[in-house]
């Protein structure tokens, strides 16, 4: 990675902290109400879960605990209401944490079955501005902790709380080597890989396929800048050319 990516991801990571700081202060209008446990299914541990639950302030809930409660928020375990005490917690340990991932997968994809494009404006806003700054943050850093941008929009539902095309044109403005190094991951993954079963995968490999793609990554290759990754920029190259010429069946 060179100095310039290096001073672009601090910032973001900075900014991505920032978010959460204004997620926190945001949501902090819904303090857990009493009795979290009597709004939680019976069947296995899940009371037992609400009762520990209960006695965090919300920056302080255990990794652990929270992360069995986000894969069970408003199913088995609370309301809305009560998913929205717990979010900032759930979004930081996203931004921050070496277990990111499951969070990211149990937590985002609720956003979008809540509806939080109907919440209220400040909530939306903060919401906003932290996906936001989370995409620019894993497409601008490859991989991002452990993870490339195609696994990020698949696994988490991300392309449904923010919308596909929002997310690609996001994509594809970026001008760095790790926004290239993406790119090409995605070309070889979504034509090679398993992420042809994917509920987007038409969606992709039509961006993929499209002129504007092909040309980011032509002048990445001739620019010559990223020697070591230069042989995949050439294999996505060739892939593309491939099917590009080949009649859709």
């Amino acid at each position: 990675m060179n100095k310039n990516n290096m001073h672009v991801n601090v910032d973001l990571e900075k900014q991505l902290l920032d978010s959460v700081d204004e997620l926190y202060e945001v949501f902090s209008l819904y303090p857990l109400k009493s009795n979290f446990a009597d709004r939680c299914s019976p069947l296995g541990d899940r009371q037992e879960l609400a009762t520990r639950l209960e006695q965090y302030p919300p920056r302080q809930t255990p990794l652990e605990d929270l992360a069995l409660y986000s894969f069970k928020a408003t199913h088995t375990m609370g309301n809305e209401v009560d998913f929205k005490h717990f979010l900032p917690r759930i979004l930081e340990f996203v931004a921050k944490d070496p277990k990111w991932f499951e969070f990211a997968v149990n937590g985002i994809p609720k956003l979008q079955k809540l509806n939080w494009q109907t919440w209220p404006k400040r909530e939306r806003a903060a919401l906003q501005h932290f996906l936001d700054t989370i995409w620019l943050c894993v497409i601008s850093e490859f991989p991002w902790r452990g993870h490339t941008a195609i696994d990020f929009l698949i696994y988490t539902d991300f392309w449904r709380v923010l919308g596909i095309n929002y997310l690609l044109d996001v994509w594809i403005s970026i001008k760095s080597e790790s926004c290239i190094q993406h790119l090409a991951s995605a070309v070889q993954n979504v034509f090679t890989g398993h992420k042809e079963k994917s509920p987007i995968a038409s969606e992709l490999r039509s961006w993929l396929l499209s002129d504007i793609v092909h040309q980011k990554l032509t002048r990445a290759f001739f620019k010559g800048e990223n020697k070591v990754f230069s042989k995949e920029i050439s294999h996505a190259i060739e892939l593309l050319d491939f099917y590009r010429s080949t009649p859709a069946q």
